[in-house]
């Protein structure tokens, strides 16, 4: 027997001409007489959720694989001067998305650190996955690794080791793993390469559909009929302890040639859009989940607050919305 409330169902018509009728889903799910969440489990049940229709290929050079004999080795060997640039993973990728989404920069997780928010990134992770026309750029820094010169000697604030902090970042990465749209490595990720000589990032590349982007890289994102250029970097130069978007910003007004710039690394978000040398221009800083440390105590710097910066691209005309937390911001779907 079951037990609760009914679960209200709608048809494919009437979803279909909800949709059509509405822009924003909270008046579609008004007109259908149905609450916010179970208008958006009836919306993917229907096959109506967002969806990545059309992708960068995948290159093999950038990717792990496994060999299935010596002789396809050697050929891959062959090629391997070819592949050979300076930079590393993908320096742009094409994604195409049927209709309007956020896009949210998610990084500086430092799972295993003491003053880590654990259950908060849980809870967002789930929160993410539960919604449709989200997408998220995961921007570095996902365990709390240290060298033994590394700044605060963080390795005395670990309460998990470094294996399990590595099995908690994959299993989020798999959970997600049609969310996210690529992967940055942060400076723990360095120090961990530095350490070991292996790419984390590029690993957890491997278990969803997004790209391994190296340090930087940019997103060419054609959402519905609208085309927009998404530069991504963890960590960006020339900042400013006044406002954390300063760096992204200077590198706009370097590169000239993207209309969004995802950035992390100072554990304060932030956002801001302005009108430069007759562009708009739209930065994001993402938030962390690690409250505080022992360098950030030294340093006398602020802890960290907690919110989710993100924008919504529109799909029928160019144009970048920003808000300041993710729950904000679905509303306005």
């Amino acid at each position: 027997m079951s037990r609760g409330r009914p679960q209200k169902q709608v048809s494919e018509e009437d979803m279909k001409d909800a949709l059509l009728k509405f822009r924003f889903l909270k008046d579609a799910a008004s007109y259908l007489e149905l609450s916010y969440p179970t208008f958006l489990k009836e919306k993917e049940r229907l096959g109506f959720g967002s969806t990545m229709e059309a992708i960068t290929p995948r290159d093999p050079s950038l990717e792990l694989l496994e060999y299935n004999s010596i002789d396809q080795f050697i050929d891959a060997c062959r090629e391997t001067d070819k592949y050979c640039k300076e930079s590393i993973g993908y320096e742009e990728v094409q994604i195409d998305i049927n209709e309007r989404c956020i896009i949210v920069p998610w990084g500086d997780w430092h799972i295993g650190n003491e003053q880590t928010r654990h259950t908060q990134l849980a809870l967002d992770a789930r929160y993410i996955k539960e919604h449709s026309n989200i997408y998220v750029v995961l921007m570095g820094d996902y365990t709390d690794n240290f060298r033994k010169h590394s700044p605060g000697s963080g390795v005395y604030e670990q309460i998990i080791p470094i294996p399990e902090q590595k099995q908690r970042v994959e299993w989020i990465v798999r959970y997600l793993h049609d969310k996210i749209l690529g992967i940055v490595i942060g400076c723990h990720d360095k120090w961990m390469f530095d350490a070991d000589a292996f790419d984390f990032a590029q690993y957890l590349a491997n278990k969803c559909k997004g790209y391994w982007m190296g340090f930087n890289g940019v997103f060419n994102l054609k959402v519905g009929k609208a085309e927009y250029r998404l530069y991504v970097s963890h960590k960006f130069q020339r900042w400013s302890s006044d406002n954390n978007v300063h760096g992204i910003k200077n590198s706009f007004r370097n590169l000239e040639d993207f209309d969004i710039g995802f950035g992390a690394h100072r554990h304060l978000p932030a956002l801001e859009q302005a009108w430069i040398r007759k562009r708009w221009f739209t930065g994001v800083r993402c938030s962390s989940y690690k409250r505080t440390d022992h360098f950030i105590n030294h340093k006398e710097l602020p802890k960290s607050p907690y919110y989710l910066p993100c924008i919504i691209l529109d799909a029928d005309k160019k144009n970048v919305e920003a808000f300041k937390d993710l729950r904000t911001a679905v509303n306005f779907l």
